[in-house]
């Protein structure tokens, strides 16, 4: 990604590139944009970005039947997203409603 952008627009960027190829039925380039875009949100600690990607990265692996893999995208977006709701977390405690 292009270094003169900021994190958080390289992350929309790679996110909503994603979710195009993904409704193309382009999976294998959508599940790498997304990963990307998961990738970059880690590394600068972006919150709310970070969710968004994490959802997005979920969605290829649930569409596989990847149930694992999908949960746990699923449990990295909800993680990044709770602080930010105010709900505090930690990596040990299930998610609200998956117990």
């Amino acid at each position: 990604m292009s270094g003169d952008r900021s994190a958080a627009f390289q992350i929309l960027v790679a996110v909503t590139l994603a979710q195009a190829e993904y409704r193309l039925g382009r999976w294998e380039e959508a599940v790498a944009h997304a990963e990307l875009g998961a990738s970059t949100a880690d590394d600068f600690g972006q919150a709310w970005p970070a969710s968004l990607a994490h959802a997005m990265a979920a969605l290829m692996p649930a569409a596989r039947g990847e149930w694992e893999r999908a949960r746990c995208r699923t449990w990295s977006s909800a993680t990044w997203s709770w602080p930010r709701a105010g709900v505090r977390c930690c990596a040990r405690r299930t998610p609200p409603g998956w117990g």
